[in-house]
């Protein structure tokens, strides 16, 4: 007879990524389980730009010991401190950091940390390094499966969206916007949509169509 095992931590929620389930979902009392659950919180807290919030609650977090924890871990850390402090430097050393431990593993936080990296030179104006890291973004973007994580990808699409609009491409920025807003409208998720309405709004008043971007407006607001 065959000895049963149960599968270790790592695989255990390698699985769990491919069937789009939480470990809470199937498993108690396990340390694993709790810093998922507090990542979870910390996603939520993040969603709603309380970053003073996610730093404290993540203090509940011994560094974890599963990879795609860990990544998860230090991009809410590293972004919630940006944020928070506007040390955009510090941001980038962090945002780099994570691309370095994590190179042989393109996740929806690594792509969010490179997304991140162009936000944060925008921020810094340094318009050829944030150029870059948009770039980048766009291209580990189209490999990834959007419906897999879908409040993350939609503020990928809006930074992209925002980017391509301050770049004078307004047929990039359309495609991202009619993007973000086929997935927001799939999922019944309502996040960004108020900006992707704006955006849009901005791109057809430069174009001269004024009566259609005062609709677009209008649903903004």
């Amino acid at each position: 007879m065959y000895k049963r095992q149960s599968p270790g931590s790592t695989i255990l929620v390698k699985l769990l990524n491919r069937l789009n389930l939480k470990l809470n979902d199937v498993i108690i009392n396990d340390e694993n389980v709790k810093n998922e659950q507090i990542l979870d919180q910390a996603d939520k807290l993040s969603m709603n730009y309380k970053h003073n919030d996610v730093l404290k609650l993540l203090e509940q977090i011994k560094e974890p010991k599963i990879k795609e924890q860990l990544t998860h871990y230090q991009f809410l850390k590293t972004d919630a401190k940006m944020w928070e402090t506007r040390n955009y430097d510090d941001a980038i050393f962090g945002f780099n950091q994570l691309l370095l431990l994590h190179n042989e593993d393109i996740d929806i936080y690594t792509i969010l940390a490179t997304c991140e990296l162009g936000v944060a030179y925008g921020q810094k104006k340094d318009t050829d390094k944030s150029n870059f890291y948009f770039d980048q973004t766009v291209t580990l973007f189209n490999q990834f499966d959007i419906n897999k994580n879908v409040f993350w990808s939609l503020l990928i699409i809006d930074n992209l969206a925002m980017y391509f609009s301050n770049n004078n491409n307004s047929k990039k920025c359309l495609e991202f916007i009619n993007v973000g807003l086929k997935l927001a409208k799939k999922y019944g998720v309502a996040n960004f949509v108020d900006s992707f309405f704006y955006l849009n709004g901005e791109v057809l008043e430069e174009r001269g169509d004024h009566e259609d971007a005062i609709k677009k407006m209008l649903c903004a607001w």
